[in-house]
């Protein structure tokens, strides 16, 4: 498989909200450490507009501008556990920082690439996570306080069910061969002997053309698919067949085939 990295530029909206219940098992002059459990939703919607390539794959080769690429829509139901702090560094100084480790994630989500060949979009399922935060802020006065902060949110999701679909025209040849015989007895026919399981067999090639269509679902390492092929074709054979009835003509003619697969479940990489 060909390497893949492109650029695009992208737009979206985010959302979240956190309630929590905790105890302050320590408490000190200016200092206090608590334990809390609580919930977290988030949830976040990107669209990508244009794409270039900048590795050595087709996708998004030569660019195109303006079209839209990628959307994902996400949304994370998140059961947290964790650890609160709160300390003092002056009387109006005041550092607060929690880290909480996230067991259980309920993902619901949508990951449609439309320059890739899915009959579906992608998604995903359940995972865990850690969420880190840490403010420092200010009290310009008992009411108002400033500050500044960061925070650093990860979920780690499972692979969930994708799936695609493949086409692929095809041109070329064919060649067949048909077994010709008489399930009769000896007959005699104007003066002639029909001799008993006389044949012969006859040969037909000629070119052939169609496509054919497949649809892979992924799940984790488990691909199950299935794939059908549909071509015209003008294939065609003659030979003498039971010449002791004086000479027939044996003949069989191709003008269409197909096929219909089904590939079991494998392990397999990743798409």
């Amino acid at each position: 498989m060909v390497y893949s990295n492109t650029v695009a530029s992208a737009s979206g909206h985010l959302a979240y909200a956190t309630i929590d219940v905790g105890y302050d098992f320590l408490r000190a002059p200016g200092a206090k450490v608590g334990a809390f459990v609580g919930y977290s939703y988030y949830e976040q919607g990107i669209n990508t507009h244009s794409c270039a390539q900048v590795a050595g794959d087709t996708t998004c080769a030569p660019p195109f501008v303006g079209e839209m690429g990628v959307t994902e829509y996400d949304h994370f139901n998140s059961l947290r556990v964790g650890l609160a702090s709160q300390i003092m560094l002056t009387n109006r100084l005041r550092l607060t920082s929690d880290a909480a480790y996230v067991p259980l994630v309920s993902y619901s989500g949508v990951d449609n690439h439309l320059c890739c060949n899915f009959l579906v979009p992608h998604t995903s399922n359940s995972g865990s996570g850690v969420m880190l935060e840490a403010v420092l802020d200010y009290d310009v006065t008992h009411a108002w306080s400033v500050g500044i902060g960061g925070r650093s949110w990860a979920w780690n999701m499972n692979a969930g069910p994708a799936t695609f679909l493949d086409t692929l025209p095809h041109l070329g040849g064919g060649a067949s061969g048909a077994s010709w015989s008489d399930p009769f007895g000896s007959t005699a026919v104007a003066g002639s002997t029909n001799v008993a399981g006389f044949g012969d067999d006859t040969h037909a090639s000629g070119p052939l053309g169609g496509g054919q269509i497949g649809a892979d679902w992924q799940t984790g390492p488990w691909v199950l698919g299935v794939q059908a092929d549909a071509s015209a074709a003008h294939m065609a054979g003659e030979n003498t067949c039971f010449s002791g009835l004086g000479g027939i003509n044996c003949q069989h003619i191709i003008t269409a085939l197909g096929t219909v697969t089904r590939a079991p479940a494998t392990a397999g990489a990743t798409r």
